[in-house]
This record gives structure tokens, sequence and C-alpha cells, in this order.
């Protein structure tokens, strides 16, 4: 799981959200994810951000069964919490390297690292 990030969600319909860290990262590489062994049922959420930019396909979800995640419940998110898109804002602003290394354009750089919620 080197290309994604586990952020366990709280208050949200979603259990975890997983961000990936390089615009290489996409479904097709999950098989099963041990973090998610205890997870016997639930929804996961993808943030494609890195690859995606900030397009209507940033968020995908996926369900959970018995920590496998089941790639063909896979759907496009265009609504999600504010809260979860600051978790991952704040994860970028941490992560700097990762930000400055990613194809996104200069001013959703700036933004991120200079604390904006994307």
């Amino acid at each position: 799981m080197k290309n994604f990030i586990l952020r366990k969600l709280n208050n949200s319909e979603y259990e975890y959200l997983l961000i990936a860290t390089s615009f290489q990262s996409s479904l097709s590489e999950l098989k099963k994810l041990d973090e998610l062994a205890d997870l016997k049922a639930g929804r996961i959420l993808f943030d494609f951000t890195l690859s995606n930019g900030i397009s209507k396909n940033r968020f995908i979800e996926c369900a959970v069964s018995l920590g496998n995640v089941k790639p063909k419940s896979a759907k496009i998110v265009i609504e999600v919490e504010d809260e979860v898109k600051e978790v991952s804002s704040m994860f970028l602003k941490e992560n700097k390297d990762i930000l400055e290394n990613s194809l996104l354009p200069k001013s959703i750089k700036y933004l991120i690292s200079n604390g904006y919620v994307i």
C-alpha cells in the first residue's frame, strides 16, 4: 500500500479515507489491505487528487467486505463532506514533498500549502 495513506474517518458515512500519494496510484493495485482486515463490511473513500486533480473523478467510493476492497463496487462521488476534504488537504499540506512533486497546478498547490481546504 505504498501509493496510499490510510486515515480513519469519524462521523462520516465512510469508514476510511485512502489518499493516493502518487499520480500513479490506482484501484487496480488494491487486492487486500491488511489495515482493513477488521472491517467486516463498510465503505471507503479514495482521494485521487494527485492523479485526477480536483475534477469530478477525484473521489471514488468502494465497498469493503471482510477486509477486501470490492473494485466492481467503485463509483465516483461528487458530493463529499467538507471534513473529509479537510483531512485530505491537511495531509497534503503536511507532506509538502508529495504536494510539490504532484501534477497539480501551482495555484492549487499554493492554496493547499496555505491551509485552504480543496
